[in-house]
């Protein structure tokens, strides 16, 4: 497990408490144990918004921050802030955001969205990593069990029941440095150790299926409703910041694909990435097209609003 120092400047106490009970929950399945420090020495700050923006000139200056500002206030102008009071899976998502590779610039953003290749999927799907990742999390596998993936610089392990992925910090890098080979997924007998840090399953699927930037996965249809089951990692998504309008649309009400593409400010290319890399990691649910479903006819009372009133009323008062 690796070790991580959190300073803290300006927050309170009892803020402080919680915020380290909270890491103490989670460090297990992260992979990461933080721990409190001196800010001087601390590898991420997080600072009271009274106390931002630090001395330019300072010794702090150069290191990754997370500012924390009550929730009645403005959000500070800052790429990693906390509304307070928070939870902890916002908690461990903003810190696995800030202790990952810097977040590219809109300018940036739109040059690595036109980079993107038409590769087309590999000929033999049995050999290919991200439908075996698909089988498995939309299968009957075992959720307790791992599965292992081999890549040249070494293997990762994949556990369902917990969406996350287990691998060196090593393989970590080289995984966010360039496209790695990856053998499809199978069972093993191995666990995850303590040099595997966990990383959200998404992250794992937006790495791999950059291939799949030409077109939907052949199941996904067009003008099925897509909705998202939860948020994906922040990780990812810090490299396609316009992706996170549609995740905030998408986890309140299912849109098909082709009304994504209507309200999206990102590139084709980029939007079936994003479509398929949830897909692949569980975290779209695929419900019933509208258009096919039998509209039953309700029967309109005009009294109907009064006289759930006055029966309110009654059941209040005692009288039914």
């Amino acid at each position: 497990m690796q070790t991580r120092k959190l300073g803290f400047i300006g927050i309170e106490n009892n803020t402080v408490s919680a915020c380290l009970s909270m890491l103490k929950i989670i460090a297990s399945k992260s992979g990461i144990e933080w721990v409190h420090s001196d800010a001087a020495e601390a590898d991420v700050l997080m600072i009271a918004s009274q106390c931002y923006p630090i001395a330019p000139q300072g010794p702090l200056a150069s290191k990754a921050s997370i500012v924390i500002y009550p929730s009645h206030q403005a959000k500070p102008a800052h790429p990693y802030t906390l509304s307070h009071p928070f939870r902890v899976m916002q908690l461990c998502d903003v810190l696995e955001a800030v202790d990952s590779p810097a977040p590219l610039s809109q300018d940036e953003a739109s040059q690595s969205e036109a980079a993107q290749t038409d590769t087309a999927p590999p000929a033999s799907q049995d050999d290919d990593f991200c439908l075996s990742l698909y089988r498995l999390l939309s299968g009957d596998s075992d959720t307790s069990t791992y599965y292992q993936s081999h890549t040249p610089e070494g293997s990762l392990l994949v556990k369902p029941g917990s969406f996350r992925y287990y691998a060196p910090a090593t393989l970590h890098q080289a995984l966010n440095t360039a496209p790695l080979p990856l053998t499809p997924l199978q069972p093993c007998d191995d666990i995850a150790s303590e040099d595997m840090a966990a990383r959200p399953l998404f992250d794992l699927a937006w790495l791999a299926s950059k291939q799949y930037s030409a077109a939907l996965m052949p199941w996904l249809s067009s003008d099925a409703p897509l909705k998202l089951t939860r948020w994906p990692s922040s990780r990812a998504l810090n490299r396609a910041p316009r992706l996170l309008s549609l995740c905030a649309l998408m986890i309140k009400q299912p849109l098909s694909y082709d009304q994504l593409k209507a309200i999206a400010s990102c590139s084709e290319k980029s939007l079936i990435h994003f479509i398929n890399s949830c897909e692949i990691s569980g975290l779209l649910e695929k419900s019933e097209n509208p258009s096919h479903r039998q509209i039953m006819p309700t029967k309109r009372n005009g009294h109907s609003r009064l006289e759930g009133m006055i029966n309110g009323l009654r059941s209040r008062l005692g009288l039914h």
